[in-house]
């Protein structure tokens, strides 16, 4: 069979292996390949079992184990760790968080075996400070954490033997160096239960809990850093609208996962229900601890609700903001069409008081109405005037009156016609301006879809 891309390009990954001592509950580690460690655990598998948690890193990460190992790694790592295929499948390897527990069929009636599956993600944002006059670049990670869990029992009663081997494929290297950290520090006080398959996965309940809570905490910076700025000009409030939404769709996110995670602690509690119908008091100790996580996960869930409550509180009161100026600016514009109405009413009553006394004169000032002077036929009398009216007069009715019914019909027709078609054209210009909105708003929505989709887990790729 021809070799794939992946294959050719490919350098193994290595393993690094954390054994504990079950008498004094120290840890010592060993580095070795994939396939030798497979190879020499399944050959081993008789001989006295060991408390192991491995981690499988790759020179190159990627967005999930399935898009990073070569099928060959792939084999080895289901026959290490007998889990089902379907774990390879895009929907466990895009999850957001699950966990799956099933018993193989042992070779000996005697033997019980465990494989779990657990599966956390958790978006955590860069750094940043809140004193920063500029709003901080919201850039992020998508962490993600596999635990691959098998456990063994041979025998039964005070003379069984487990063993446990808990192996973290692809995980970025600050997952390695913390739980690294919690097993030479808290967990090297005393050996990890093996009473059931839970015991093992304390540390990465642990650091998960401890990983989701800086996760929390990153994003209320950004939703802090809004608020610090509340009493900013609207103009910059109104520029912020885009960055809150998008601060708000990360914090969502965050919200999911945890969500997510509380799912998982509380699916692991009831497979050890199911488990542990009688425990005895390792397993009641294993059950404290399981809740313990749960109820610590169930906080962290309060505090992204709250984090998702103020940030809501912050878009709300920046809209209020600029409707309130919004208000005022139209306060403003109606005051002063007002005062420019009371100015236009004076010039119209003026108009109204001196138009009638002007079309007066203007009448009695045309060529038609002249006063003569008429000298006394009595001598030493006085001289009379008179007012004679031209003839013609009638000529300017003739003009007047039909030229100012002309006006009328003129102004009518203008009005009627080129006014309502007018107005027409607008509405035809408004309907288009909302299908053009309309499909800017499309836009819009699908752009979202699409940064939502790249912003989650990738199809192809891991964390």
């Amino acid at each position: 069979m021809a070799m794939s891309r992946l294959d050719r390009m490919y350098k193994p990954p290595v393993l690094e292996v954390f054994t504990q001592d079950r008498t004094t509950g120290s840890w010592t580690t060993t580095t070795t390949d994939l396939a030798s460690f497979t190879t020499e655990h399944n050959a081993n598998r008789t001989s006295p079992p060991k408390i192991q948690i491995a981690f499988l890193t790759v020179p190159s990460p990627g967005p999930s184990p399935a898009s990073v190992l070569t099928r060959q790694s792939q084999t080895h790592l289901q026959s290490l760790i007998g889990f089902k295929s379907s774990y390879w499948s895009p929907a466990q390897q895009q999850a957001a968080g699950y966990f799956s527990l099933h018993c193989p069929r042992p070779s000996s009636p005697e033997t019980l075996i465990a494989v779990t599956i657990t599966k956390f993600l958790i978006k955590k944002a860069h750094a940043s400070d809140p004193s920063r006059p500029s709003r901080p670049a919201i850039a992020h990670d998508w962490i993600g954490i596999d635990v691959l869990c098998r456990w063994t029992r041979d025998g039964s009663g005070a003379s069984a033997k487990t063993g446990v081997l808990a192996l973290i494929p692809c995980s970025p290297p600050c997952v390695r160096d913390g739980i690294a950290s919690l097993l030479h520090g808290q967990f090297s006080a005393a050996p990890l239960s093996t009473a059931d398959p839970f015991g093992v996965l304390d540390p990465v309940l642990e650091y998960a809990g401890g990983l989701f809570e800086e996760a929390i905490w990153s994003w209320r910076d950004h939703v802090r850093w809004f608020e610090v700025r509340r009493e900013e000009g609207m103009e910059e409030e109104r520029r912020k609208y885009e960055a809150m939404h998008e601060v708000a769709r990360h914090a969502i996110h965050c919200k999911e996962t945890v969500g997510t995670a509380i799912g998982v602690v509380e699916g692991m509690l009831e497979e050890w229900r199911v488990w542990n119908e009688r425990p005895g008091e390792e397993g009641r100790e294993t059950a404290r601890g399981l809740r313990g996580h749960a109820s610590l996960l169930r906080c962290l869930e309060g505090r992204a609700e709250a984090l998702c409550e103020r940030l809501r509180n912050e878009i709300s009161l920046a809209f209020t903001a600029v409707g309130q100026q919004h208000s005022r600016t139209s306060v403003r514009i109606a005051e002063g069409i007002q005062s420019d109405s009371a100015s236009t009413k004076t010039i119209s009553v003026l108009g109204v008081i001196f138009l009638p006394a002007a079309v007066v004169s203007s009448i009695f000032s045309t060529a038609f109405f002249d006063v003569d002077t008429v000298p006394s036929t009595v001598p030493g009398g006085k001289a009379r005037t008179e007012w004679r009216v031209a003839d013609q007069f009638w000529i300017y009715w003739a003009c007047a009156i039909p030229l100012t019914i002309v006006t009328m019909v003129v102004w009518t027709v203008w009005y009627y016609y080129f006014l309502k078609k007018k107005q027409a054209g607008e509405t035809r210009s408004l309907a288009q301006a909302e299908v053009q909105d309309s499909r800017s708003l499309e836009s819009v929505e699908a752009g979202w879809w699409s940064k939502i989709r790249s912003s989650s887990p990738p199809r192809s790729k891991t964390i």
